[in-house]
């Protein structure tokens, strides 16, 4: 998967953290087949796929030190949590937000938006970009069926009533049917 100008930054978040890497990789490969199955276009299919790779970029800002203390099975902070949310705005810093523009732009902005407008920034339901939608859901699924330190994987039944009782909250109801339907 070749994302020039990004390329540079996944091999750094590769150095730095391999767990977080796979993720971005195994979501960008997650929001393509998303994107597929909703038969969108092959621009929109080639930006899900971008969207997913990058969504987990801002973490590069993240200190060294605390991704050596996570890796080595410590637990972080509250203050180090927070410094692991990185936000939309820090993303767009990192790749250069002069660099962006349209759907890829506007699809990071609100990458952490709610369905129920409780995310950041407040915006709600069909308001928020589709690949912002369908981001939320492949995130999450993911996240929650990869191993990870102190933490076993969920299974696909478990992830799925997941999914399905925060339809309307977190995730567009629709995309998570779409999605959940094999």
């Amino acid at each position: 998967m070749s994302k020039f100008p990004f390329d540079s930054l996944l091999r750094e978040l590769a150095r730095r953290d391999f767990l977080t890497y796979q993720h971005s990789i195994a979501v960008a490969e997650g929001m393509k087949a998303f994107a597929t199955k909703m038969g969108l276009e092959d621009e929109d299919i080639q930006l899900a796929e971008t969207l997913g790779a990058v969504h987990d970029l801002g973490k590069l800002k993240v200190s060294e030190e605390l991704f050596r203390k996570l890796q080595a099975g410590g637990t972080a902070s509250d203050e180090e949590r927070e410094s692991l949310k990185a936000g939309p705005e820090v993303l767009l810093e990192m790749v250069g937000a002069k660099n962006l523009e349209g759907k890829l732009r506007t699809s990071i902005d609100c990458m952490n938006c709610r369905f129920d407008g409780k995310g950041d920034p407040d915006i709600k339901g069909e308001s928020i970009p589709i690949l912002s939608r369908m981001l939320m859901i492949v995130n999450y699924q993911d996240m929650l069926t990869r191993q990870r330190t102190g933490r076993n994987p969920l299974s696909d039944e478990q992830v799925e009533q997941i999914l399905r009782n925060n339809a309307g909250l977190i995730f567009d109801p629709t995309l998570v049917e779409v999605f959940l339907d094999a």
